[in-house]
């Protein structure tokens, strides 16, 4: 038998490793992990890389850029070293000496190359790979807007101390008073904004807004453009991920605004968010999904953020609110709550924790903070109001007690929608204390509602009907078996 040599050893470690490479790759095309459970789109996510890449992941993230471009040259010089080695006589063909240092070098200038696209966008991300994902998903990598806008510095050079070079425009981190007039650099410049649609009066706006104003007088504690916005991920707002999506704003405000050490100083309360998340608002917006209900910056503003006054309350609230507005400024209340400084909408629902008359705060309860506890006309438009509620939830009931028994409902159902218009018409108007007009929607709301529980209760009492006749068609059909068995066991016996 032969001897072995090294070089046969070399080969078949090769070969081995080639076998290995290909199962592995192998498994990773043919076996895919089961999916799971849709991701949350609101929670951030660490990267990781797939399970078949995690042996040159851990390999790799011990090694530095240039030990690992060695490592991969070094196994492709050995692989087509191999003929060197061989232990024949005959002349070596120099064509195949060439052709494996030709490959070498293919390998080498296509690393180089990869390398250099990897630098080619900004390569403060090679080293400060913590912001990498959260900085290519934000709209300024899609932009192309990279860390040298904000930061300054050399992006074309792997040095630390040359991309860190004051001398080349290198700021660092900005601080906090530093943010806002940094953003406004750009997106005050109407050059610069222009080519994206976006406004140019962000900036202009910050700076009458609370926060604004008490940032120029020095003030480093209140909201900055990040605080908001955060610093790398900057999404868009109609993307659910974003902290200025609408339904995430509540929870961007309530970093601060939730903080009793950071709003004592500002006498602010620190439950206004709470509040919000238990009002009508907060539970249509954060509860229900409803992207058109308000968030904080919808009442206050976003980058002119500032409390409505009390004579601006009823503009801020008409805005959404039309008729309601438009009943009540025709009403009494309009002028008395005018002369005793009461603020219009909130003196009644409130400003962060907002309540309406369907979240068990009784009218009564609320109109006794000013009139006196026997006032007839607020007693009569709460029961009018309840009382019209009470039929159309017993009629919508009943409604869903005969679709789940397969009836046609849709005649029904059109009629209900009718009940329901009158109702909601109803809310509004009761801002004018127009006690007959209430009661004149009221009624028609509450008459039809029971018409329909009434020919529904008529049409659920036919079931009853319809099982006694199933159940005798089914005593009749076991008789007639019975019979039918029984004579044919008498034949079989005769």
């Amino acid at each position: 038998m032969p001897k072995r040599t090294y070089a046969d050893l070399l080969l078949d470690g090769l070969i081995v490793i080639l076998l290995a490479l290909g199962l592995l790759f192998t498994l990773a095309i043919l076996w895919v992990p089961t999916l799971g459970p849709p991701a949350d789109p609101l929670s951030s996510v660490a990267a990781s890389p797939p399970w078949y890449f995690l042996p040159f992941y851990y390999v790799l993230e011990k090694l530095t850029p240039n030990q690992a471009l060695f490592i991969f040259v070094a196994f492709f010089v050995l692989l087509f070293a191999v003929p060197m080695f061989r232990r024949s006589r005959r002349p070596r063909r120099p064509s195949i000496r060439l052709l494996g240092l030709l490959l070498v070098a293919l390998v080498i200038l296509l690393v180089r190359v990869g390398a250099g696209q990897e630098t080619g966008g900004p390569s403060c991300l090679v080293c400060h790979s913590e912001i990498k994902v959260d900085y290519l998903e934000s709209v300024h990598a899609l932009f192309d807007v990279d860390c040298v806008a904000c930061h300054g510095g050399d992006p074309a050079t792997l040095e630390r101390e040359r991309a860190h070079d004051r001398a080349l425009g290198f700021r660092g981190i900005p601080s906090r008073d530093q943010i806002p007039q940094l953003c406004g650099s750009c997106h005050a410049d109407p050059v610069k904004m222009k080519p994206y649609g976006l406004r140019t009066d962000q900036f202009a706006e910050y700076l009458t807004s609370q926060h604004g104003q008490r940032w120029k007088e020095g003030d480093t504690n209140v909201a900055v453009c990040t605080d908001c916005h955060t610093a790398h991920r900057i999404l868009l707002a109609l993307d659910p991920r974003s902290s200025v999506y609408v339904a995430r704003v509540p929870e961007t405000c309530g970093r601060c605004h939730s903080d009793p050490a950071l709003m004592e100083p500002y006498g602010l309360p620190a439950d206004e968010v709470e509040a919000f998340q238990r009002g009508a608002h907060g539970r249509a917006l954060l509860e229900e999904g409803n992207t058109k209900a308000p968030s904080c910056a919808t009442c206050h503003g976003t980058h002119g953020a500032i409390p409505p006054g009390i004579e601006d309350i009823t503009k801020v609230c008409g805005t959404c609110h039309i008729n309601e507005r438009r009943y009540f400024d025709a009403s009494v209340h309009k002028k008395a709550m005018e002369e005793q400084g009461i603020a219009e909408c909130a003196g009644c629902h409130g400003n962060h924790e907002v309540a309406s008359v369907d979240m068990g705060r009784s009218m009564e309860g609320v109109c006794n903070l000013c009139h006196l506890p026997d006032s007839k006309d607020v007693e009569k438009l709460e029961v009018m109001l309840a009382g019209a509620r009470q039929a159309l939830e017993e009629a919508e009931a009943a409604l869903q007690a005969a679709e789940a028994q397969a009836y046609d409902i849709a005649p029904y159902r059109s009629r209900m929608i009718e009940a329901r218009t009158y109702l909601i018409e109803a809310l509004p108007v009761q801002h004018s204390l127009d006690v007959t007009k209430v009661e004149e929607l009221t009624r028609r709301a509450r008459s039809i509602a029971e018409e329909v529980r009434s020919q529904l209760h008529g049409l659920l009492g036919v079931r009853g009907v319809r099982l006694v006749g199933l159940a005798l068609i089914w005593g009749y059909l076991a008789l007639t078996l019975l019979v039918v068995l029984l004579y044919r066991r008498e034949r079989r016996r005769g």
